[in-house]
């Protein structure tokens, strides 16, 4: 009799993983809502004066001052021109931006577009990327513009660390 509890609550266990059940569960959502909230309680430390000059501009213009400024570092990432960590309240811009001010100022407003609407899960996927996150994307002045200097910079930037022209 024992034997066969075990038996059927191992299959119980299996059932989720093997049919692909994606269910949402509480511990799920109360670790979705503690990564949507930690940015309160994390200490602003790490403020780069080149990135956060871009922050306060982006944060005026576009939002009103109404977003808190985050942690502001840089990184040397050819590929990854910014991020921001829900974890750490921290946002990491490329080096490889900080030539072109108006670059630079269209990824930090992708990345602050990330702490304001931060992240949705459905099915068990997480979106980052919504139909709304890219409406006020596009909202940026110039938007189509700084997607094609975008890809521009990044063909230049693979060519030059491949030795290519």
């Amino acid at each position: 009799m024992i034997i066969e509890k075990q038996s059927l609550d191992n299959v119980l266990l299996l059932k989720p993983k093997v049919f692909k059940d994606k269910r949402k569960t509480t511990n799920i959502d109360l670790y979705n809502s503690f990564m949507k909230n930690l940015h309160i309680s994390i200490p602003k430390i790490n403020n780069d004066p080149v990135l956060e000059e871009s922050f306060n501009k982006i944060n005026e213009k576009y939002f009103f001052g109404l977003i808190e400024k985050p942690n502001l570092t840089r990184h040397n990432s050819i590929r990854r021109l910014g991020s921001y960590e829900y974890g750490t309240d921290t946002i990491s811009i490329s080096e490889v931006l900080l030539s072109d001010k108006n670059l630079l100022d269209y990824v930090m407003y992708h990345e602050i577009l990330h702490k304001k609407h931060k992240f949705y899960e459905k099915n068990g996927r997480t979106f980052h990327h919504t139909k709304e996150f890219r409406r006020m994307e596009r909202s940026f002045e110039g938007s189509g513009e700084m997607e094609d200097r975008i890809k521009r910079l990044m063909r230049h930037k693979r060519r030059k660390k491949f030795g290519w022209f």
